[in-house]
């Protein structure tokens, strides 16, 4: 593995901890939904990143994610705190449909 690679894996490893912490510390739901924060996708230049968010049940996703959502200027300045690097890449949220 090479070095930018193993970058790219450590740097993602700790966006989706601090992603998931926020998400846990931040009331978006009542106690009967689970917010999982399952994958974060780094580009090569490792400044923009694609946070992957599965809720269940699935009844509740679209709200939830919403409100997720809206709140991603705060998640945002959360990572730039947070992260232990010079630069932190842009979030984006997606959310992960199950079937």
């Amino acid at each position: 593995m090479e070095h930018k690679e193993k970058t790219q894996l450590l740097r993602s490893e700790e966006i989706l901890k601090i992603i998931a912490k926020y998400i846990e510390k931040n009331d978006f739901c009542d106690r009967s939904t689970i917010i999982t924060v399952n994958d974060v996708i780094l580009n090569d230049k490792m400044d923009k990143a694609e946070v992957y968010i599965s809720i269940f049940p699935k009844e509740k996703e679209l709200f939830v994610f919403q409100a997720i959502e809206k709140d991603v200027y705060n998640i945002q300045n959360y990572l730039n705190k947070n992260l232990k690097c010079r630069f932190a890449p842009r979030i984006k949220l997606l959310l992960i449909q199950e079937k």
